[in-house]
């Protein structure tokens, strides 16, 4: 799940670093091969986005409720994200 949302964060700033870059160069009127790619791979991943958000919708959020040991839990996310902290 963490990968996906990952995933969801690298599309947005790809998305926004793109714009950027796009209307620099709406305004020269200047396009090339690579330019034109990166628009398809941006319009690619919009599309997965898109298609993700909805999946995400159909899987029910687990709660903590459920287990016995929740003060465990936490404190091992906790851990887990001092060690490995989300980009």
């Amino acid at each position: 799940m963490a990968r996906i949302f990952h995933f969801l964060e690298f599309a947005k700033k790809f998305d926004i670093v793109f714009q950027k870059e796009y209307n620099k160069n709406m305004a020269n009127q200047t396009f090339t091969k690579k330019e034109k790619s990166i628009e398809a791979l941006l319009k690619e991943l919009r599309e997965i986005n898109k298609n993700l958000k909805k999946f995400l919708l159909i899987i029910p959020e687990e709660s903590l409720k459920e287990y016995k040991n929740i003060s465990q839990i936490k404190k091992a996310f906790e851990n887990a994200t001092k060690l490995y902290p989300p980009k």
